[in-house]
């Protein structure tokens, strides 16, 4: 009988920000300029990445709010002003923000911003309040691997002045799940008939790909997904063609494309793979088997800003016998002579 072992291992994503002051000439008008990001996919480039540098390619979208005193969201009617409605930003130089007008720091008063990114995230509706900071509604996740966007947001980032570029902390707003595969043992191709072990498909079965995003007071900590609908009728094959695993080793080795997924409750993984056999003529046999993952531990819920990593071990039973033998039977035959 042939084994496959699951095993979901949870990574958090780090989520770091790298910060550059410069002074400023507080005499002559300073334009609103952005740094230190955390990094997500570029235009050009989709899908999850780990590191946190953001890629100089990728614009995001920006929303500010004016207010003569210090930032109190209790304080929200005649109090606030829509500084900037939803403004793209990119690279300029050194610092980031709009390429064709200029947006000047306030010589009195404070400024509060929300951001998110990429500032072209695809389907559904961005937006954002002085009390709660960025939403989406009717986000969707792309069911084609090569468009997946990573769908970032920063908290309110409050009673900003003209001291410095303004610094972006984003996170990631939805859940990242990737595969590696391993043998179980490193001598499997070592003096006996198999030739290959291979992963034909890793399958996410079907999962909810629309959701509304908001936060209560406009933070990482409290916001939260809801609404999710419109599950997909297919699975979702993130292989590409088949995978053959390194017999010699048992480090575990990714396989397939990473998904990027809405928080929501965790979908079923389809693993099919075949082992490749000799027979006794030398010929080849393919036994081809599916398995539907059940994790350990048990993995319930996938949560925003988190990437999960299964691992998959494949084990194989050899060939045992247990011999014995029937006792001989007496018979008794009586003849005379």
């Amino acid at each position: 009988m042939k084994k496959i072992i699951f095993i979901a291992a949870l990574a958090i994503a780090t989520l770091a920000s790298c910060t550059k002051e410069e002074p400023i000439n507080s005499s002559s008008e300073q334009e609103i300029a952005f740094n230190g990001v955390t990094r997500l996919n570029t235009k050009t480039v989709y899908g999850p990445v780990a590191s946190t540098d953001y890629p100089e390619a990728e614009h995001f979208g920006v929303y500010a709010y004016y207010t003569p005193v210090k930032y109190d969201s209790s304080k929200v009617s005649g109090d606030s002003a829509l500084y900037m409605n939803n403004v793209e930003v990119q690279k300029q130089t050194t610092y980031w923000a709009n390429s064709t007008t200029k947006y000047y720091w306030p010589k009195s008063g404070k400024l509060t911003f929300a951001c998110y990114s990429p500032k072209a995230y695809g389907n559904g509706v961005a937006s954002s309040s002085f009390e709660r900071g960025i939403a989406f509604q009717g986000f969707t996740t792309s069911t084609d691997i090569t468009k997946q966007v990573d769908l970032l947001a920063s908290d309110l980032i409050k009673d900003q002045t003209s001291e410095a570029a303004v610094s972006v902390q984003f996170r990631h707003l939805l859940s990242q799940i990737a595969f590696t595969v391993a043998p179980a043992q490193s001598d499997y191709n070592t003096n006996s008939n198999l030739s290959g072990i291979r992963i034909n498909s890793i399958k996410v079965a079907p999962f909810k790909t629309v959701g509304d995003y908001h936060s209560t007071d406009g933070t990482y900590t409290n916001g939260s997904w809801s609404g999710m609908r419109e599950q997909i009728s297919y699975n979702l094959d993130i292989l590409s063609s088949p995978k053959d695993v390194n017999l010699s080793s048992t480090s575990a080795v990714t396989v397939g494309t990473p998904i990027i997924v809405i928080p929501q409750t965790a979908s079923n993984i389809i693993i099919n793979y075949s082992i490749i056999l000799k027979d006794a003529n030398g010929g080849m046999i393919t036994d081809t088997k599916e398995v539907i993952g059940t994790w350990t531990p048990a993995l319930t819920t996938w949560v925003k800003g988190k990437k999960y990593t299964y691992n998959i071990t494949i084990g194989l039973d050899q060939i045992m016998f247990a011999p014995s033998v029937v006792d001989w039977t007496d018979t008794t035959e009586s003849t005379q002579l």
